[in-house]
C-alpha cells in the first residue's frame, strides 16, 4: 500500500495506485507522499 496527499485539501489516502481524484475536496491533484 502508498499513501497519496491531496495537494489542494491535505487529505491523505492509503491505496494501491493513485487515486482519480480526492474523495473529500475533489481535486485531481494527488501526489504520492513517502
Amino acid at each position: 500500500m502508498a499513501v497519496f496527499v491531496c495537494d489542494k485539501c491535505g487529505a491523505l489516502f492509503e491505496a494501491r495506485c493513485k487515486p482519480k481524484k480526492c474523495e473529500n475536496c475533489g481535486s485531481t491533484q494527488i501526489s504520492r507522499k513517502a
